[in-house]
């Protein structure tokens, strides 16, 4: 397949991409049980504007089939997304994309850092970032369903639970900045802590936080299912932020526990308790991802019933000290 040209998302009209949004939403649906339409507004909102960074790939008859979009928010950038439809979806639209877009933002002064999880609908990912000198840590999407689901108790909370030195509550705006603390504390040393830069500090799993509640990117959020733990002393524990990204699907997008207290079941009592009321509201399944390397946490979905929908990556490129490249 031959294509004509790269053109910036800022020269895209948003009728040129209207077959590439709707085909992006049923895939999404089909194989992620992902509503992606209002993800996909925000890019429809910016580029209406002519303001979204980025490039659509034309196909021989000048037909916009394909797009990529960026945020730059030094000194990282962020590849938010890139789609190709189906009958266009081979190698030479999709590197024509990442081509353009990584040599863009690597010449960039002001960016030090590019991130990006990109799910790999039709196109491997994988070979073309670490040509580019991208690091891939390679994670999962896991979905488990909520009804007769024998792996886990469904409403009757456990002797060990009720005996357990913690206390389950709900969301409490209040507890917004001591939730990024324990979020920054249960990432210290962990192999998760490389894949995303605002994991590196308090300010940065604060933005993260306030990014999850605040914006529908991995799915909107849902503060009556999301969970905070106490410890004795009443304490912030821990944290599992809670998220629809359809009616009927769940998806938790953060679950943090406090250093001093992993190992003690905590994680395993969240995640009980948040899968006991997201059945009770009417949930049909929940969603998570999870990396490759987190043993611990790949282990306590195993035996919570969490099933592999999709296996990507997670891709970083980190400028080299002292140098220009």
């Amino acid at each position: 397949m031959k294509f004509m040209e790269i053109a910036p998302l800022r020269a895209t009209s948003l009728n040129e991409l209207e077959a590439v949004f709707r085909e992006e939403v049923e895939t999404w649906s089909r194989q992620l049980s992902w509503d992606y339409r209002p993800a996909q507004t925000l890019v429809k909102t910016f580029l209406a504007v002519g303001s979204m960074p980025g490039f659509a790939v034309k196909n021989d008859n000048g037909e916009s089939v394909g797009y990529i979009y960026f945020v730059v928010d030094r000194p990282v950038a962020f590849i938010g997304g890139a789609y190709v439809l189906h009958r266009y979806s081979g190698p030479d639209a999709y590197r024509l994309l990442l081509d353009q877009s990584i040599s863009f933002l690597t010449k960039l002064r002001m960016v030090d850092r590019i991130e990006t999880q990109l799910f790999p609908f039709d196109f491997d990912f994988e070979p073309v970032f670490r040509e580019k000198q991208f690091t891939a840590l390679k994670r999962s999407f896991r979905s488990v369903e909520l009804t007769d689901n024998k792996l886990w108790t469904g409403e009757t909370i456990s002797k060990s639970e009720q005996s357990a030195p913690f206390k389950i509550v709900e969301w409490n705006h209040k507890l917004l900045k001591r939730g990024a603390k324990v979020i920054y504390d249960s990432h210290i040393g962990s192999p998760d802590r490389f894949l995303c830069r605002d994991y590196q500090t308090e300010t940065g799993c604060l933005r993260l936080l306030r990014n999850l509640v605040d914006h529908p990117a991995c799915g909107h959020f849902s503060p009556e299912e999301t969970k905070l733990a106490l410890d004795s002393r009443g304490r912030l524990c821990g944290v599992l932020i809670a998220s629809r990204i359809k009616p009927d699907t769940g998806m938790v997008p953060q679950l943090s526990i406090r250093q001093d207290c992993q190992g003690r079941g905590l994680g395993s009592m969240l995640m009980r308790s948040y899968l006991r009321g997201a059945r009770k509201s009417g949930l049909k399944r929940t969603t998570l991802s999870v990396s490759q390397e987190n043993t611990r946490a790949r282990r306590l979905y195993d035996n919570l019933g969490f099933e592999t929908l999709k296996e990507f990556y997670a891709y970083v490129w980190q400028r080299k000290l002292g140098t220009g490249d």
